[in-house]
């Protein structure tokens, strides 16, 4: 028992060493970072064909120069394999507010109350009705039964 956990603890770790976490955000992140530590900038697998061929080839012996322990984290981040994880109904408020940042920077704290109340009450109203779900799965019918 204690061996078997030992050996799913070890995995995770190395796992995790190889840009391999649970989280879909974490990992497109880590391919990103690991994409721009290659010197490449990360692009999702189907915009590769637009590169110019000498590029491709680079992002190509980039892979094939990494040790077989690091090929798939590398492959995932010079090939563009991680798709970055879907925006939920949950977070996007975080988000909205992480990008809003540089606005409300001087807001005092009863100001950033009263700018983030109303946003979190009206994301909180949505997910009761229709549900936490991918931002690009809501569809308009959904969005016309929040309104009503």
């Amino acid at each position: 028992m204690v061996d078997a956990l030992n050996a799913d603890l070890e995995t995770y770790w190395h796992g995790l060493l190889a840009g391999q976490s649970q989280d879909a955000q974490e990992r497109y992140d880590a391919a990103r970072k690991r994409a721009r530590g290659f010197g490449f900038d990360y692009r999702l697998a189907p915009s590769l064909a637009e590169l110019p061929d000498d590029e491709l080839l680079a992002r190509i012996r980039t892979i094939m120069a990494q040790p077989r322990t690091a090929e798939a984290a590398a492959v995932a981040a010079v090939l563009g394999g991680e798709a970055p994880a879907p925006l939920r109904l949950s977070t996007l408020f975080a988000e909205f507010e992480r990008l809003s940042a540089a606005a409300n920077r001087d807001l005092s704290p009863d100001q950033l109350r009263k700018w983030r109340n109303p946003k979190l009450r009206a994301i909180a109203n949505l997910v009761d009705v229709i549900g936490d779900r991918p931002l690009e799965e809501v569809t308009r019918a959904q969005a016309l039964d929040f309104r009503d």
